[in-house]
């Protein structure tokens, strides 16, 4: 998989901001695309993190940071813990 750097802007500040956020977020899903779903539930460290939960997180801070606290927008908060019914493409999604 090819690396892939991050925007060089002229912009105002926000601009930046939405350009790095918006490389940040499709580096993640780039570098989970292909894994099944079984896959990335499994924990190779103690601490039990899996590449869903990572998702869920990420899901979880873009909400809680950009869309609540920035924005001051009225947004239910996604949970970051994983159910058996979670996956990938629904963690994307968020």
């Amino acid at each position: 998989m090819a690396d892939h750097k991050p925007p060089r802007l002229d912009g105002g500040e926000r601009e930046t901001l939405l350009a790095l956020l918006g490389y940040q977020r499709e580096s993640l899903i780039r570098k989970v695309t292909d894994v099944d779903d079984a896959s990335a539930r499994l924990s190779p460290v103690d601490s039990g993190t899996s590449l869903l939960w990572l998702m869920l997180h990420m899901a979880r801070a873009e909400v809680t940071w950009v869309q609540s606290r920035f924005a001051g927008m009225d947004v239910e908060i996604p949970d970051d813990d994983a159910t058996g019914d979670d996956t990938l493409a629904q963690a994307i999604g968020c």
